[in-house]
């Protein structure tokens, strides 16, 4: 689906725009005041952290962070997409952030115990 089919209003404009959900927005507001949402330690699953390099949003030091407090998931990684912006899917390098997606995914298929 094209983003802008999000916003009906799109091709009324120029440049067209799409629609983003303000959530996130507060959720980042909440994290740089040093009140994030959750608390990493608490995740046990396996977590791939994927960051564009080029990324404006999300400061290294965040990315950092919750690394490091990951401490009880049970597998973590950590993927930065070079040239990257925050959102890498829209970038010209997307297929690396995708390729990570998939290979990260692929692992975890394969770990599984057969039932």
């Amino acid at each position: 689906m094209e983003e802008r089919a999000s916003d009906p209003t799109s091709d009324s404009r120029d440049p067209p725009s799409f629609r983003v959900p303000a959530g996130a927005v507060e959720d980042l507001f909440y994290t740089r005041i040093g009140r994030p949402l959750f608390n990493a330690s608490s995740i046990y699953s396996p977590t791939l952290v994927v960051a564009g390099a080029a990324d404006s949003v999300v400061p290294p030091e965040h990315r950092e962070a919750l690394m490091r407090d990951l401490v009880h998931a049970a597998v973590k990684r950590e993927v930065i997409v070079p040239g990257a912006t925050h959102v890498a899917q829209f970038d010209p390098r997307r297929e690396e952030l995708f390729r990570a997606v998939e290979a990260f995914l692929s692992e975890r298929m394969q770990a599984q115990p057969e039932r």
